[in-house]
């Protein structure tokens, strides 16, 4: 059985708009950048289009952290 990755993540950095989060599934180290709370103020026109939320995998957990540091600082 397949876990979730979303259901066992840790905040790394909030921002207006969303949040960004870490988890690890299936030996892979995961960010996952999550924008939804734009939906509150988005036409549903306006979110047909856009993708919410996203998640990137990563081989090691130093690649994962070299990829949270250049773009999140």
């Amino acid at each position: 059985m397949n876990e979730d990755p979303l259901t066992n993540k840790t905040l790394y950095k909030g921002f207006e708009g969303g949040a960004v989060y870490t988890a690890e599934s299936n030996s892979e180290f995961l960010v996952v950048i999550d924008e939804s709370a734009l939906s509150d103020i988005l036409s549903e026109e306006d979110l047909d289009d856009l993708e919410l939320t996203k998640t990137f995998r990563f081989k090691t957990e130093i690649e994962r952290l070299k990829y949270l540091n250049k773009r999140f600082g």
